[in-house]
């Protein structure tokens, strides 16, 4: 038990729901066994409910606001990229690849279009079966 009456796996389930604002995840991931999520669901609704467990994530919360940066994400997902590597999780680690490529300036040869540009689409009615029609073209002329 910690100093507000919680036991480790409240506090974990706890510092998960900041993680991932889901009660059911949060609660499979502090450690608790549950036949499915259904079940995580409403244990995880039942936790937050709790007082104890409501005032641990505001402090958990406030002493996490002063040191999460933008530098600190991006070394937390580097971190988490080797990992995913390792284990050989090939969709998440392309998934924090994917992430740390939207960091600004991440592609510094990367070019934004601005200004008055001209973009012609010419849309084709195929869904239905006709011989070529040619009255089933549309024209859509986008300005900038």
């Amino acid at each position: 038990m910690d100093d507000n009456g919680l036991n480790e796996r409240q506090v974990e389930f706890c510092r998960r729901y900041l993680i991932w604002r889901n009660a059911a995840k949060a609660y499979r991931d502090a450690g608790y066994e549950v036949t499915n999520n259904d079940s995580a669901a409403s244990a995880g609704w039942r936790l937050l409910r709790n007082v104890e467990v409501q005032a641990e994530i505001e402090r958990q919360w406030q002493a996490m606001a002063g040191h999460v940066t933008a530098e600190w994400c991006v070394q937390e997902m580097k971190l988490n990229l080797e990992r995913c590597i390792q284990a050989g999780n090939l969709a998440a680690a392309n998934k924090a690849i994917e992430i740390l490529g939207r960091i600004p300036g991440a592609f510094p040869n990367q070019v934004e279009v601005s200004g008055g540009t001209q973009l012609e689409i010419t849309c084709i009615d195929v869904s239905h079966d006709s011989k070529s029609d040619e009255g089933d073209a549309e024209r859509l002329t986008l300005a900038g």
